[in-house]
């Protein structure tokens, strides 16, 4: 299943019969103004259990914090069960956006310090304990499990796989690159803030087998959507607008990953 939020609402959306189920209204922490009290879902920092038979969101309260209400003082831990179809509250307070599961029930979480550092966490199900000297991909003797998101991908994966986007000498068009080779060039356009170029590593992906690749090029003058470029031949072709790929992208799949006081990072 793949958890999309989409006009205001956490979806779960099945491969199977078309499953989908809606989870919760979800708002964002930047909204302005704030509607000071009211509760409300996080449309953001959803993460997976391992199995698959939970979805964990975070529960919030607007309130008149000091910047964004990130590490909120008012923040609780929610676990919806799949099968069930009902939200349970893990733990408040929770003063986190970042956390991940150990192998069993265990989960951890980052939360600021006084000093302004990030401290590791550890809630076995009824307490929460300091972990000390967080390194590597195993802590207290287990695996972690942590879903990446898609910045993560942008941000290792793509630069893994050698993609580029490379400019020329004059600055007036861009070469797409794959493990240095040119797939596609684009022209720079005007807009109202001045030259820009179209294309955008947000949201383009290889597809499993990684010979295909998905590439988001919005805005541009004579197209607006994505391309699906054959990388062993080069052609590509034009795919129906706003074509999204959602792959699995975790610590399971991409074990290259350390632990620190906040939290995972990959590698």
């Amino acid at each position: 299943m793949i958890a999309v939020v989409a006009n205001g609402m956490l979806t779960l959306v099945g491969r199977e019969d078309h499953v989908v189920r809606e989870v919760a209204p979800v708002a964002s922490i930047y909204q302005e103004p704030k509607p000071t009290g009211q509760h409300f879902y996080r449309d953001d920092d959803f993460q997976w259990s391992r199995d698959s038979k939970n979805l964990y969101l975070l529960g919030d309260e607007y309130y008149d914090s000091k910047g964004l209400q990130l590490f909120s003082s008012k923040g609780e831990l929610w676990r919806y069960d799949i099968q069930a179809g009902s939200m349970q509250l893990v733990l408040k307070p929770f003063l986190a956006f970042n956390y991940f599961f150990g192998r069993n029930s265990g989960i951890y979480f980052s939360v600021p310090t006084d000093s302004g550092d990030l401290q590791l966490k550890y809630f076995d199900g009824n307490r929460v304990t300091d972990v000390d000297n967080p390194n590597g991909p195993a802590i207290h003797g287990e695996p972690a499990f942590f879903s990446f998101s898609i910045l993560d991908y942008r941000d290792i994966v793509l630069p893994n796989q050698s993609v580029a986007l490379v400019p020329d000498q004059q600055g007036k068009s861009e070469k797409l690159e794959i493990a240095d080779k040119p797939y596609l060039t684009l022209t720079q356009g005007e807009g109202f803030k001045g030259p820009y170029y179209c294309d955008d590593t947000l949201r383009s992906v290889f597809l499993p087998g990684d010979r295909y690749f998905l590439f988001n090029v919005p805005c541009c003058g004579n197209y607006n959507g994505q391309l699906l470029i054959d990388t062993l031949s080069g052609s590509y072709r034009r795919l129906p607008p706003d074509t999204r790929v959602y792959l699995p992208f975790n610590t399971d799949l991409n074990p290259h990953y350390r632990v620190t006081g906040g939290g995972i990072l990959a590698k």
